[in-house]
């Protein structure tokens, strides 16, 4: 992987003058796309398989809701019409089709049953459709070609109900630690990697480009300040945070004198706070980009992330972080994948590793 930085300045003064890149004018390490019909049938098989599954293991969140909705309107409103008639038929399909679905997700959510069933029928579809698209010569692209390369069916077999298991190579230690060597305190890092599924399609959504899915506040000497789902914002390693990621960069804001100490102060004040699963402002919990852009706000008023509506809330993503027009790109290690690749990426091997047959 290919770690890019900059000179560092060592002076408050210095950092105004920086020559590091303004993000506009950065090229982020990206896994090379090019489109061609040049391959050959099994090819074409694979690739449309490994997209198949990926395809499949996604929407199985959705059709878990949406069968025990289905299942819970049909029994509630038997039920209910057998004990109220009429009326009892439609409050009872109105209240089991809710129980329907929450039960649906509850079981999606502890066993993923579900994404494993549709992830192989997803397989087989895009195994068929794969066949067709090689003889009608439809180009495919090549980072996906080289992603599907590595699909198994033992790999399918054994990690497709896995949410957290990618087979995409993760940044090693050493790239880690010289990712580390080139940051300042106050430094704001992004990452990214596709393990954050429901991060990610929001962030797929909402900017149509799914780079990052975390945000971090370096505080030096390779800590950080962050918030978690399990355990609001708190202090961590930077180097173990990497080490489970496929992408980083470092974003250095342009700080006014002493403003970089303010923020990690303004940070540290949040720490114990809780994780904001309500994405919401003024509630005194915290999801992982928010941390970031108060802590920024309060001690660097100077610098200003973009922030964006969305479903009525009012929300910093870290994906738009990366291109303030307040910074400038300090360093990076690891490569972006695109959406659909970082989804494949399920369902591959491990690089190395015996995946079994195909």
């Amino acid at each position: 992987m290919k770690i890019q930085s900059a000179p560092q300045p060592n002076l408050s003064l210095a950092r105004k003058l920086s020559p590091l890149p303004r993000p506009e004018d950065y090229r982020l390490n990206q896994s090379e796309r090019s489109y061609s019909s040049d391959y050959d049938n099994e090819t074409y098989r694979r690739t449309y398989a490994c997209a198949g599954a990926a395809i499949g293991g996604f929407f199985s969140h959705f059709a878990a809701l949406g069968a025990g909705a289905f299942g819970g309107v049909a029994l509630g409103g038997a039920l209910g019409a057998a004990v109220g008639g009429g009326l009892g038929a439609t409050l009872g399909s109105v209240l089991g089709g809710i129980g329907g679905a929450v039960a649906g997700a509850k079981i999606q959510g502890t066993t993923l049953w579900g994404r494993s069933l549709l992830s192989k029928a997803g397989a087989a579809v895009g195994n068929l459709a794969g066949r067709l698209a090689g003889i009608v010569g439809i180009p495919l692209r090549s980072d996906l070609v080289r992603t599907a390369s590595d699909f198994h069916i033992k790999t399918l077999n054994e990690h497709g109900a896995e949410m957290d298991y990618t087979g995409h190579p993760t940044i090693e230690k050493a790239e880690a630690q010289a990712f580390i060597s080139k940051l300042q305190p106050g430094d704001v890092i992004l990452t990214g990697d596709e393990r954050s599924t429901p991060f990610m399609t929001v962030t797929q959504l909402v900017t149509h480009r799914a780079d990052f899915t975390h945000a971090i506040l370096y505080q030096g000497q390779g800590k950080t300040i962050e918030a978690k789902m399990e355990n609001g914002v708190r202090e961590g390693d930077l180097e173990g945070v990497l080490l489970g990621k496929q992408h980083a960069v470092a974003i250095r804001p342009d700080y006014h004198e002493g403003s970089a100490q303010k923020v990690i102060e303004a940070g540290r004040e949040l720490l114990g706070k809780k994780y904001d699963f309500k994405f919401k402002q003024g509630n005194d919990a915290y999801y992982c980009s928010e941390a970031v852009n108060a802590a920024v706000r309060k001690g660097a008023p100077e610098v200003e992330f973009r922030e964006r509506h969305f479903l009525g809330r009012r929300v910093v993503i870290p994906n738009d972080m990366l291109y303030t027009q307040n910074g400038r790109v300090a360093a990076e290690v690891g490569v972006g994948r695109s959406y659909l690749d970082c989804l494949m990426g399920k369902y591959i091997g491990k690089p190395g590793g015996d995946g079994g047959p195909r």
